[in-house]
C-alpha cells in the first residue's frame, strides 16, 4: 500500500487534486546507502558491521493527489559486511541482501538476507548476531528512512508556504481581473470620444456647407434609433458601414485581453486576419446592428513559479470562425491549436480549453457590447 500524508502540489495544481508525480529516485538511492553503511553491532565479545552497500536498484517518487501525498518505492539492495570474534581474533566476511524495500516497509518487516563466507568455528555466532541484531538495527533505518522521505517534499513549513503562496496568487488573479475591467472601461471611454470626435467634425462641414449656400451634409447620429438628419423621423432604412472600425475594436479588444489561469496567464499576441463586416441599420426609429466576422490570431500563454520564474511556456494559433448576431454570446466556436503539444504544456492546454476559451468569448461579449453603442 502506498503511505499517504498530507501534501502540496504545484500552483497550477488547484488545491493540489490532481495527479502530480516529483521523482525522488537519487535522493533516496544516496540515503539508503549512508544509512545502511552505518550499521554496527559491537558486543562485549563480538562485532559485525556493514562494509560496503555495492547496489541500490529501484526508484522512489513523491505523488500529490486529492491533498494527500502519496509514497511510492521500491529497491533491491546488495551488500557486504564484516565480523570480528574478539578474542580469538577470528575475521570473517559475508554478503547482504534486501530483494524488497517498499513503501510497505512502514507497517511490515523488510526481508533481510545474511550469508557467510566462512565455517571456522564462531563463524555462525557472528552470522547470528548480523542476521538477528544488524538485521534490527537495518529495519531502523528503513522506517527512518521512509519518514525522511514524507519530509523531503516538505513538512508543515512547506504546506504553510504552499497556502501563502497560493493566496498570493488568487490576490494576483483578483488584481489582474480589476486591471482587465479597468482596460475595458478605457477602451469604450476612447471609442466614445472617437465617437464624438468624429460627430463634431461631421457638424462642422455641414455647417459650412450651409454657410456656402450648399446642401446640407448629413450628419450622422448613432444614437439608438436615430439616423442621419435627412431621415426624417428615422423612418426609412439606412445603413451605415462599421466593418473598419468594429475590426479596429475587436482588435483592440482581444489584444488587450490578459486571461488568468492557475498560476499564470493566457494573451492574444497577434492578430493575423479579420474577414467579414459590420454595419448599423435604421428603421422605423429602430436601430439594428449587423456584423459576421471571422477571425484568425496566436496566443500565447505562461505558467509561473510563486518568484515569478516560467515554468511552462507555449502557444499556438487561434481562430473564431463565426463571430455574428444570430450566435449567443456563450456559443462562439473558439478553435486553438498548441505548437508544443508534450506532456510538459498539458496543463497549459488545460487551461486554454477551459479558462482561454472562456475568456475569449467574455472578450467577444464585450467587443458586441461596444460595437452596438457605437
Amino acid at each position: 500500500m502506498a503511505t499517504k500524508v498530507q501534501g502540496a502540489g504545484s500552483l497550477w495544481n488547484k488545491n493540489s487534486w490532481h495527479w502530480e508525480e516529483k521523482n525522488f529516485s537519487g535522493w533516496a538511492k544516496e540515503q539508503l546507502k549512508l544509512r545502511l553503511s552505518s550499521v554496527v553491532v559491537d558486543t562485549e565479545d563480538k562485532l559485525v558491521r556493514v562494509t560496503n552497500i555495492e547496489s541500490v536498484d529501484g526508484e522512489a517518487s513523491v505523488n500529490i493527489r486529492k491533498g494527500k501525498k502519496i509514497l511510492i518505492f521500491e529497491f533491491d539492495i546488495k551488500g557486504t559486511w564484516e565480523g570480528q570474534v574478539k578474542s580469538s581474533n577470528l575475521n570473517v566476511t559475508g554478503s547482504l541482501h534486501l530483494p524488497d524495500v517498499c513503501q510497505d516497509a512502514e507497517n511490515e518487516d523488510v526481508e533481510v538476507r545474511v550469508s557467510v563466507n566462512s565455517s571456522a568455528d564462531g563463524a555462525d555466532s557472528l552470522y547470528q548476531l548480523m542476521r538477528r541484531d544488524a538485521a534490527a538495527a537495518i529495519r531502523t533505518h528503513i522506517r527512518e528512512f521512509i519518514d525522511d522521505l514524507k519530509r523531503a517534499d516538505g513538512g508543515q513549513d512547506t504546506l504553510e508556504e504552499d497556502q501563502r503562496r497560493r493566496q498570493e496568487e488568487l490576490a494576483r488573479m483578483q488584481q489582474a481581473a480589476e486591471e482587465k475591467g479597468r482596460e475595458k472601461e478605457r477602451l469604450l471611454q476612447l471609442a466614445r470620444e472617437q465617437e464624438a470626435a468624429r460627430k463634431a467634425e461631421e457638424a462642422r462641414k455641414a455647417e459650412e456647407a450651409q454657410r456656402a449656400g450648399a446642401a446640407p451634409v448629413p450628419v450622422q447620429r448613432h444614437e439608438a434609433g436615430q439616423g442621419s438628419l435627412w431621415n426624417a423621423n428615422s423612418y426609412f432604412w439606412e445603413e451605415k458601414p462599421l466593418t473598419e472600425v468594429g475590426k479596429k475594436l475587436l482588435t483592440d479588444t482581444l489584444l488587450a485581453t490578459s486571461i488568468t489561469v492557475p498560476g499564470g496567464d493566457i494573451r492574444i499576441s497577434e492578430i493575423t486576419s479579420i474577414d467579414g463586416e459590420a454595419s448599423a441599420n435604421i428603421r422605423k426609429g429602430k436601430k439594428i446592428v449587423g456584423y459576421q466576422f471571422d477571425l484568425k490570431a496566436k496566443w500565447t500563454g505562461e505558467i509561473r513559479d510563486g518568484d515569478g520564474n516560467v515554468l511552462v511556456k507555449t502557444g499556438g494559433l487561434l481562430q473564431l470562425p463565426d463571430i455574428a448576431e444570430d450566435v449567443e454570446d456563450d456559443k462562439y466556436e473558439v478553435r486553438f491549436t498548441v505548437d508544443d503539444n508534450t506532456p510538459a504544456t498539458l496543463s497549459l492546454k488545460q487551461a486554454m480549453s477551459k479558462q482561454g476559451t472562456q475568456g475569449i468569448r467574455d472578450a467577444v461579449k464585450q467587443f458586441v457590447e461596444q460595437l452596438k453603442k457605437l
